[in-house]
């Protein structure tokens, strides 16, 4: 018997007890009831939870809609139980997650005709949804709705990318379409959509799809470019398959507010590193160049970049060697705090140089050092070297 069950159901199971007793447990147990209902703001199932309807249906009673956040990832949630969760009122309800359910067709049309009115955090990931299941979205109440997460899901046809601009959601900021299955007409619609303080876009690994086409890179990045998005502060175009020339599109984008960009995996090569630098992207706080074969040229490139705010800078898996190490530690980034050079053959001589000759301690399995005194001179913020693997071929 679960938590909510016990509280519901033990005032019926006292009759073991005498009358005296009975009485003084039944208002002791409706006190705690009322009292959990009440003060309880979050509620989450665990993964190997079974959400079955009928706890949607304790949950849906008019005693638990002052809720604000509910988490039912993973948690075995079918139609019946989206069913009865939408006919509920949840007039305070901010965060609902219902990633990892694949309750299909019939649980999203359920989901489209529930009221959401506070909803601004939605998780949808992993639902196994496909392109009929996104009309149900356009239905929903979502008005407040400001972080949609449709990762993992395969919605590579027009038809369903139209339903998704479709979207009447001003106050959205972030929107994650990791591992989707894009299509190159999402892009062309992606310039109506009516998103104007869109502040975080995710397309990690999303792009194969629409790169399988010669033509295709080239329209998904200038569908991409073609969004004025002038709030725009995270894009992640890790993994997308993008060639070397695609940071010549990238860099005719209007972002200037840009804090956060992850171009992992892709490969690149000096001059697509030379557009990235020349990039007037002064507040870039995070840049992810991981596995992106960038060489000491390269590196020659990225160290000209003027970015005074850059904080963290993930450099692991390309081929930066000693050359390479020498001409990036004169790079002026005053506030850089993290810098991860794991996987690059460095070699004995550079890693003891960086580490001072100090024994370096081992964390979760990763060589991470304190900065040498040298080191902390260029970069007095630095706080985190990553030198994992730095002395394998």
């Amino acid at each position: 018997m679960n938590l909510l069950d016990t509280i519901y159901e033990v005032p019926h199971l006292l009759h073991v007890t005498n009358s005296d007793s009975r009485k003084a447990l039944q208002a002791t147990c409706s006190q705690l009831r009322h009292l959990v209902r009440r003060t309880t703001s979050s509620v989450s199932f665990g993964t190997d939870w079974q959400t079955s309807e009928a706890d949607a249906r304790l949950l849906a009673s008019g005693a638990w809609t002052h809720s604000k956040a509910m988490n039912f990832s993973s948690a075995g949630m079918d139609a019946n139980a989206i069913a009865v969760l939408s006919q509920g009122d949840w007039p305070l309800l901010e965060i609902l997650l219902l990633s990892n359910n694949e309750f299909g067709a019939s649980g999203m049309e359920h989901f489209g005709q529930g009221r959401w009115p506070a909803v601004a955090t939605l998780g949808l990931s992993c639902i196994g949804m496909c392109t009929s299941m996104l009309q149900y979205l356009q239905h929903a109440t979502l008005a407040c709705l400001s972080s949609l997460d449709l990762s993992g899901n395969h919605l590579a046809k027009p038809t369903c990318w139209a339903e998704l601009v479709k979207g009447d959601w001003p106050n959205l900021t972030h929107l994650d379409l990791s591992c989707s299955h894009l299509d190159t007409s999402f892009f062309g619609q992606l310039k109506h959509a009516k998103w104007p303080l869109l502040g975080g876009l995710s397309l990690h690994s999303a792009l194969y799809r629409v790169l399988e086409a010669p033509q295709g890179k080239h329209e998904a990045l200038q569908g991409i470019v073609q969004c004025n998005w002038h709030h725009l502060q995270i894009l992640n175009l890790a993994n997308c398959g993008f060639d070397p020339d695609a940071m010549q599109t990238i860099c005719q984008a209007q972002w200037s507010n840009l804090r956060v960009f992850d171009f992992a995996a892709n490969p690149m090569h000096a001059d697509a590193v030379r557009y990235l630098a020349g990039i007037a992207w002064s507040k870039l706080g995070a840049l992810d160049l991981t596995w992106c074969d960038n060489d000491v040229t390269a590196v020659s490139h990225l160290v000209q970049a003027q970015w005074p705010h850059l904080q963290t800078l993930g450099l692991n898996g390309n081929h930066i060697h000693v050359n390479a190490l020498d001409l990036l530690v004169k790079a002026q980034w005053p506030l850089l705090t993290d810098l991860d050079l794991s996987h690059n053959y460095l070699g004995p001589g550079p890693v003891v140089r960086l580490s001072s000759g100090h024994e370096l301690p081992i964390e979760s399995g990763k060589l991470i050092i304190t900065p040498p005194a040298w080191l902390l001179k260029q970069w007095p913020m630095l706080s985190v070297l990553n030198l994992s693997s730095c002395n394998e071929i």
